[in-house]
């Protein structure tokens, strides 16, 4: 049984992973989670003179001596990654899945976005990716794309919730036309989402841009953001990025990450 406030992390089990474990651990300390790893395994790989539940062992231990205050656990699965994380949210309760590109078995840019349109489709829980660790490291800016749709203050809200009330929230939405209207629209849904939710430490804004990925640049590099999260809403502007595959450019551009999808139906 997977305890309560959990992120889950899927690892390879190579020289690497010990470093990554170690980042991921130092932010579930600062915003409470416990970690569970899980290594994905093939066939070959059971075959072969590795061993995964001696290596996972290997690093469990060692982990916990090094953070006794945080709760740690993990298992190895046979099976592919999205295929491991689906049967484990679907009958976990899952805080927040990690993906570390270059840490995850076949996980590198060219796969990652097949495995998380996969994820998206049928995972509801969020899906934090990220291509390297250390831009993780100190969550204080988080910017939230906001098409004014009333399931995205449900979208706030988790995200304020799962870092623990700790971060500042900067909401925005981008327009190339129309300021009067879309400013009118923003005050509006301001308001809307401050009777809410919890967190005061919110900041809302529109930004006039001739393309979403140029706006959210700019918008990312002038507020320094740490981290973007972008909701998935059926029939909402969000569901236009994945039409267009701009998804592709969110997860590759090297600006535009570490990225949390977080699902909405």
């Amino acid at each position: 049984m997977i305890s309560s406030n959990t992120v889950l992390v899927p690892i390879d089990l190579t020289e690497q992973t010990k470093e990554v474990a170690i980042d991921i651990l130092n932010i579930a300390q600062k915003f409470d989670w416990t970690i569970y790893f899980v290594h994905p395994f093939s066939q070959e790989e059971m075959l072969s003179e590795h061993d995964p539940d001696q290596s996972m062992e290997e690093l469990l231990s060692s982990m916990r001596a090094r953070f006794s205050n945080t709760l740690i656990q993990g298992e190895t699965v046979q099976g592919d990654l999205s295929e491991v994380i689906l049967k484990i949210s679907a009958t976990e309760e899952i805080l927040l899945i990690v993906l570390i590109h270059e840490d995850v078995k076949n996980l590198k840019y060219g796969a990652l976005m097949g495995q998380l349109s996969t994820l998206m489709e049928k995972c509801h829980t969020p899906i934090l990716t990220i291509p390297d660790i250390s831009k993780i490291r100190g969550v204080q800016q988080i910017g939230v794309m906001s098409s004014f749709h009333a399931y995205e203050i449900e979208s706030l809200e988790e995200v304020d919730n799962l870092f623990n009330h700790l971060a500042s929230i900067i909401a925005f939405h981008i327009y190339d036309k129309d300021a009067e209207r879309v400013n009118s629209q923003m005050k509006q849904w301001e308001l809307d989402v401050r009777g809410n939710i919890r967190s005061t430490d919110l900041t809302f804004l529109t930004y006039r841009a001739d393309d979403i990925i140029s706006g959210v640049k700019s918008i990312i590099n002038e507020y320094q953001l740490d981290l973007l999260v972008v909701t998935s809403i059926s029939k909402s502007f969000i569901e236009t990025l994945f039409s267009k595959n701009i998804l592709k450019e969110f997860i590759h551009h090297p600006l535009i990450t570490p990225t949390l999808f977080i699902k909405c139906s």
